[in-house]
């Protein structure tokens, strides 16, 4: 196809690319005369499975208290003493952690579609609370009660949990034998 052939619309494609686009279309119930692509992406989202709502709610609950509770620490300040005789310097290091898995949690929760990238950006910031959790215990002997991170563990398990899609892809329909 040459540049002044060429449509505005997307799925204006070579011939050979066209036949599975009407394969896609048939798949997801679309119908494949004059496909019009905001149509073919609406009919595309529809058919593409969600985030079921319950865990996107635990995920936007769980991650505003995560952010509830880290939001003070990045100011060196522990209005509930979770951390004991924490310095200001590790307050703040689990605040700013703390701060990063927790708006994962409440972007995920509110865009579902990026749950997969909040996940890796939670899980990546709690294996680096973790490895400065080890090097506060070991080197500086200044490790206080970790267990107050376990809700920004329990976030990572349901953004892992809402970043996979277990259902299935397009229409129901029931597998016949050829």
């Amino acid at each position: 196809m040459t540049p002044e052939h060429r449509s505005d619309d997307p799925i204006d494609l070579h011939e050979g690319d066209r036949g599975e686009v009407v394969e896609l279309m048939q798949r997801i119930g679309a119908t494949p005369e004059a496909p019009d692509s905001d149509h073919l992406l609406e009919m595309l989202a529809e058919a593409l499975p969600s985030t079921p709502k319950p865990l996107r709610w635990a995920c936007a609950a769980v991650g505003a208290v995560v952010v509830a509770i880290a939001l003070p620490w990045l100011v060196g300040y522990d209005p509930f003493d979770l951390l004991g005789d924490s310095s200001a310097v590790h307050l703040a290091r689990d605040g700013a952690l703390g701060v990063v898995i927790g708006s994962s949690g409440l972007v995920a929760a509110w865009r579902p579609r990026w749950s997969l990238p909040c996940a890796v950006s939670a899980t990546v910031a709690l294996f680096a609370q973790m490895v400065a959790g080890v090097a506060d215990e070991t080197i500086a002997e200044t490790g206080g009660n970790e267990l107050v991170h376990a809700p920004a563990i329990a976030l990572a398990f349901l953004l892992a949990a809402s970043a996979v899609r277990l259902g299935p892809l397009g229409p129901r329909r029931t597998r016949t034998s050829p």
